[in-house]
């Protein structure tokens, strides 16, 4: 009997010292349905600042951003979220170009995005203001160079299908400014093709450019002329003329086409002309 006793004492002795020799383990952070993060814009200039603005997390609670940068470096900064368990925080960037982690944590809940900082360069109608990129003879083309560092040098260039450089601007720094814009004017001959616009970065107004930081491609096409008011002829009424039999008429059909330079299936309707002999 007294065996059997001392039997049951070791076992629960041994059960007990199990357990003491289990480590607590703290709770891993993991994605919450509520918790999220993001940016105030998805792209930046160099040495523009980042806001970070969270959500859904624990109310009243520090965060913990960490920014992973190209290069897998990463900084660190920190937040206090209010009452409703928002936060926003500011990060300023150092002019490292391609693209950035964020993850932000309250020790419970985890949230990630990703921001970029590169150079982009884009077309643009006449006043700048509406993307293109079909243009026909005699327009005028605008590009727009975003993302720049205030205090680099920049070349924007023109090149036609034949990859000839046609035109050429450099923009020095000013402290401030990380958009540029520049124009290039068409003539009514331009050869018709693929044109593109690049961006160049430099250190002085010499260069040197290296590798160009971003291009856009335009197409430009053949400028039909119009029929003008004091000739012309129906075109499913021929007899039904205006002008002169002695002067040069002008007839005009419409097809509808499809064509491609990098766009799927875009439908564009263009007006033929054509001379005719007069009389």
């Amino acid at each position: 009997m007294g065996t059997k006793k001392r039997l049951i004492t070791a076992i629960t002795a041994l059960v007990l010292i199990a357990a003491l020799a289990v480590p607590v383990l703290s709770p891993t952070p993991a994605l919450a349905d509520g918790a999220s993060i993001w940016t105030d814009k998805e792209n930046y200039a160099s040495d523009e600042t980042v806001t970070i603005f969270g959500s859904g997390f624990d109310a009243s609670m520090g965060i913990t951003i960490d920014i992973e940068a190209p290069d897998a470096s990463v900084d660190t900064i920190y937040a206090t979220t209010d009452s409703l368990g928002d936060f926003s925080a500011q990060y300023v960037l150092d002019g490292m170009e391609g693209t950035y982690t964020v993850t932000a944590t309250d020790g419970t809940n985890i949230a990630t995005t990703t921001f970029t900082e590169k150079i982009e360069i884009k077309t643009y109608d006449s006043s700048c203001t509406t993307l293109k990129s079909d243009f026909i003879q005699g327009d005028t083309v605008c590009a727009k160079a975003t993302g720049l560092n205030k205090d680099k040098y920049y070349k924007i260039e023109w090149f036609n299908p034949s990859a000839v450089s046609v035109g050429a601007t450099v923009y020095g720094p000013d402290g401030s400014t990380t958009i540029r814009t520049d124009s290039y004017v068409l003539s009514s001959s331009a050869p018709v093709g693929e044109w593109k616009v690049q961006v160049f970065e430099g250190d002085s107004d010499t260069g040197p450019w290296g590798k160009k930081k971003d291009e856009a491609k335009f197409c430009v096409m053949y400028a039909f002329f119009s029929p003008t008011d004091d000739s012309w002829v129906d075109e499913e009424k021929p007899s039904q003329t205006k002008g002169s039999d002695s002067t040069l008429h002008v007839k005009w059909t419409e097809e509808t086409l499809i064509r491609g330079f990098g766009k799927k299936d875009e439908a564009i309707q263009i007006r033929f002309y054509s001379h005719l002999s007069g009389g």
